[in-house]
């Protein structure tokens, strides 16, 4: 019952790790997810994909950092699926930052996400990212701003967006920069401080 003037939306802000790693030229293409192994994040929808795009574009890698329920699942798929040896099944870090500084894209497959805290470190560290168009997603993730999206449970989209940044280092650093420009401005500590500062000064 209240008047949309008297809501505001603050995002959550991330601090960035200082840790910044330029990846060798010529080296493996290396995608990353960070999240939960539950069915809501669709993690055998993003190793279909894969396989797509490792069959495609051979010499490629996918880190997967997290740990939960969907586990023997997803380990089992990735053998059914031949790419056993291509993914890596990370378990819980407690050194994610240095991973995605050196890791090429981001992946995110969730059925639903709000706005995502993993995708915003993975904007920190100046990562394009393919992920679904669901929930808050299309907040952080702007098509061909940030990085790409695809409709959920797209297999083939998913793949597609995924060889489009293997081949296209240049376009890979365009989103990633897109994505590091559009965290510290809307999704830093600072940003989210200062707007709360501004409500509690009656500003806004």
């Amino acid at each position: 019952g209240l008047p949309l003037s008297r809501l505001t939306t603050i995002h959550n802000g991330v601090p960035c790790s200082a840790i910044r790693y330029t990846r060798p030229i010529g080296s493996v293409v290396a995608f990353v997810t960070v999240g939960r192994l539950a069915d809501v994040k669709n993690h055998s929808m993003m190793l279909r994909a894969f396989a797509i795009t490792a069959r495609a574009q051979p010499g490629v890698v996918l880190r997967i950092v997290g740990d939960g329920p969907e586990r023997p699942a997803l380990e089992a798929l990735a053998r059914e699926l031949g790419i056993g040896a291509y993914v890596e099944f990370l378990g819980f870090r407690n050194d994610v930052a240095a991973l995605l500084a050196q890791t090429d894209v981001f992946l995110m497959s969730s059925r639903y996400e709000g706005v995502s805290i993993a995708i915003l470190e993975a904007m920190c560290a100046g990562l394009p990212v393919v992920a679904t168009r669901v929930g808050g997603v299309p907040e952080t993730v702007q098509h061909g701003v940030t990085g790409l999206l695809v409709a959920d449970d797209d297999v083939e989209a998913m793949a597609r967006a995924m060889q489009e940044l293997i081949v296209s280092e240049p376009e890979r650093r365009r989103l990633g920069e897109g994505g590091q420009a559009l965290q510290r401005r809307e999704f830093s500590i600072e940003t989210a401080a200062d707007r709360y500062y501004q409500i509690y000064l009656g500003q806004i």
